[in-house]
């Protein structure tokens, strides 16, 4: 009897135990079932311990970081969303020039670990490289250091709201002025507003932006010539106020489905004057006299 008592006692107290212990998922229990050797898998993955290392080291800098915190944001409408973003994007360049990141990799990492859509993600992943790649050895020199400063901002601005991703159909026109030695930017039709652009609505001071370079006719007087699509560095905002620069009208689209921590914007260009050394010169350029050269290895498509 005193055995029974005994047994029944222990079981009691088993029972008790388990209950204390937190209830595995399905997931949890599948996984701790598993015979994956993480640690290893993880290190072959990453190229080697040193570079899982190091990662976990970076990322965690940001993840513990209270500064990027994502408590409470899917409450938060555009507007907030994008201030709070703002404040983030900030916060992150400065870390990452304390930490002295520069490898591709590892400033990859550090965005993963903020879990957040940037105001300057664009700026970094499609106006920085243009101008790295798109420009004129004198133009590099004199925009690329300004744009990885984070002196300028800038936008890849090409979608239009009539033509979405088919640059063919861009409307927008850069129309050469011999007179004033510049191109006449200018949205002819609805259809050719700016749409959609990460950071034109309102975080961007300067944009690669795509139009239809339109050039006076070397055969029929007065006429012009219609030489495609090109990209050209614009001016939009003044970099001391941050107002749009006259004939520039440009605003933020506003909520979406997603991506709604960035000012997905809009634009409208009424005859707005850019300098003619603002073509991009990797793949042609326009003299003075308004005569048109393709550049030696420039890319085609452009």
């Amino acid at each position: 009897a005193s055995k029974s008592v005994e047994t029944a006692e222990k079981q009691k107290q088993a029972r008790k135990q388990r209950q204390r212990q937190p209830k595995m998922s399905a997931l949890e229990k599948a996984r701790s079932a598993a015979k994956v050797p993480v640690a290893e898998l993880t290190s072959l993955l990453y190229g080697g311990d040193a570079v899982v290392a190091r990662r976990r080291e970076v990322m965690g800098a940001f993840e513990k970081d209270p500064t990027f915190s994502t408590v409470d944001r899917v409450f938060l409408n555009h507007s907030k969303r994008y201030e709070a973003s703002i404040a983030k994007c900030a916060a992150f360049h400065l870390k990452c020039e304390d930490m002295h990141l520069t490898d591709p990799t590892e400033l990859r990492w550090a965005n993963d670990a903020i879990d957040e859509i940037l105001p300057t993600d664009v700026h970094v992943a499609m106006f920085i490289p243009a101008l790295e790649h798109q420009t004129s050895p004198e133009q590099k020199a004199k925009w690329l250091p300004l744009a990885k400063r984070f002196q300028i901002l800038g936008a890849y601005v090409q979608t239009e709201l009539g033509h979405g991703s088919n640059v063919r159909g861009l409307e927008t026109t850069c129309t050469y002025d011999p007179n004033s030695d510049a191109f006449i930017l200018h949205s002819p039709t609805v259809s050719s507003t700016k749409w959609w652009p990460g950071g034109l609505g309102k975080t961007a001071t300067h944009c690669v932006l795509h139009a239809r370079l339109l050039l006076p006719s070397s055969t029929e007087p007065g006429g012009q010539e219609d030489k495609g699509v090109h990209a050209f560095f614009v001016q939009l905002r003044d970099v001391e106020t941050h107002m749009t620069l006259p004939g520039v009208t440009t605003g933020d689209i506003g909520p979406k489905v997603g991506f709604n921590s960035i000012d997905n914007g809009w634009a409208r260009f009424d005859r707005v004057k850019v300098p003619r050394e603002n073509l991009l010169g990797a793949v042609a350029k326009v003299d003075r006299d308004g005569s048109y050269t393709r550049i030696p290895g420039g890319d085609k498509r452009m």
